[in-house]
């Protein structure tokens, strides 16, 4: 169960074994051991499968200034629509507004 996090055994010279101690590679200062990235290699917000990501994270035409990774929600499910123009389910669309 200790090694799945933290996947190095540390033995201190001139202690016993109850000293030991499971380290994850983020307490460990070696050039060899790198800690493992969740998400390595992965564009966008974490939980949005690929597909879902190309349909529904559209670019608008003029890019916001303030906000270069602006992406509405009207865009998305204007390109969702008609990309699933010829589906017989149906989706209900909502949106929360800040307060």
């Amino acid at each position: 169960k200790n090694k799945s996090k933290a996947p190095v055994k540390v033995h201190f010279i001139g202690y016993t074994n109850a000293s030991d101690e499971w380290v994850g590679a983020d307490r460990l200062r070696s050039k060899a051991i790198k800690p493992k990235q969740a998400d390595e290699g992965r564009k966008g917000p974490p939980g949005i499968p690929p597909a879902a990501r190309r349909l529904l994270l559209v670019k608008p035409k003029v890019a916001a200034p303030l906000d270069p990774g602006f992406r509405p929600l009207v865009l998305g499910k204007k390109n969702y629509l008609e990309a699933a123009k010829d589906c017989t389910e149906k989706v209900e669309w909502a949106h929360q507004r800040p307060l």
